[in-house]
């Protein structure tokens, strides 16, 4: 991979998050709402605000507020929360895990059904189980995931008993939020992979392994699939963003201990630093991730060259 292009997207992505904090900073500056008199009460006299406004340094011009902010940012530090009075990075950092446990887990399901369905749906064009799988994944990306979520709370935690309706702990507690937060997903993967190899198995040389009498199995997952993958792994790359980012509805309908949910509270607080912190640590994420996903682009394909 030559260096010029990993200078270049480092540039790129430097600039991305420079871009997301200055979006951030100025949409929570927009939101009506004080967080001084949202600390205080309504009942605060406006000179125990302006104390309180001057010990944050809400009083400074924004573009000061700005440059204080992205100055500590990039030595991490991200201030202290307004609501918790403790340093935000151990504060955000102490959600992560469980915002990466549900990611992985909903990342998991949306690959461990999609794909084969996907597959199925390719190799067994215009039977039922094309059918099936098609209409199912049109189901899993038209339903919110709240509303999936409710349902599943309903089904299997109120009427059947079988499982948890919120909160963190073993196994059994992140069956329900990762399914939900990968409904949405598998439909994704599916349609994706069922078109990936439909392509595919039209050419020439997977024609060639099947009139050779290559063993089905072998011709569908070590010559088609493997060449169907660059657009999947595009996908659950992109997935692994998104799922950190859309796993705030998730977490505030199973109340899951994550960074969503925190992120939910802070926003509701205009606890400012907080919620500064979360996005850029996402955002962060996403560019990583994404960093990833273009090198693992040569590894399944060396004839992909970086310009």
């Amino acid at each position: 991979m030559p260096v010029r292009y990993i200078v270049r997207r480092s540039l790129h992505s430097l600039l991305l998050l420079l871009g997301v904090s200055l979006v951030v900073f100025l949409l929570l500056h927009v939101v009506p709402g004080d967080p001084a008199t949202v600390l205080l009460g309504e009942q605060a006299t406006p000179e125990r605000v302006a104390e309180i406004r001057r010990a944050l340094g809400l009083d400074r011009p924004l573009a000061e507020q700005y440059w204080r902010f992205v100055s500590r940012a990039v030595r991490g530090d991200f201030g202290q929360s307004i609501r918790a009075m403790r340093p935000v990075l151990p504060y955000v950092l102490e959600r992560l895990p469980a915002t990466v446990e549900l990611s992985v887990g909903a990342l998991l399901v949306s690959a461990g059904l999609g794909i084969p369905l996907g597959v199925l749906a390719a190799v067994r064009r215009r039977s039922v189980w094309d059918r099936l799988s098609l209409n199912l994944a049109l189901l899993a990306q038209s339903a919110p995931n709240f509303w999936v979520g409710l349902l599943l709370i309903a089904l299997f935690s109120v009427k059947l008993g079988l499982l948890p309706v919120s909160g963190r702990g073993g196994f059994a507690h992140l069956v329900l939020p990762s399914l939900t937060l990968a409904i949405f997903f598998v439909g994704l993967v599916v349609r994706l992979t069922r078109s990936g190899m439909l392509e595919v198995l039209s050419q020439d040389y997977v024609r060639t392994a099947w009139a050779k009498g290559m063993p089905e199995r072998r011709v569908v997952f070590r010559h088609a699939l493997k060449n169907a993958l660059i657009p999947i792994v595009t996908v659950l790359g992109l997935q692994v963003g998104t799922l950190l980012g859309g796993a705030v509805v998730t977490e505030t309908v199973f109340a899951w201990p994550g960074m969503g949910l925190l992120a939910v509270q802070a926003i509701s607080q205009r606890d400012y630093p907080v919620v500064q912190a979360i996005v850029l640590l996402l955002g962060a994420a996403f560019v990583a991730i994404n960093w990833l996903v273009d090198v693992s682009y040569t590894l399944l394909d060396p004839r992909i060259q970086h310009a």
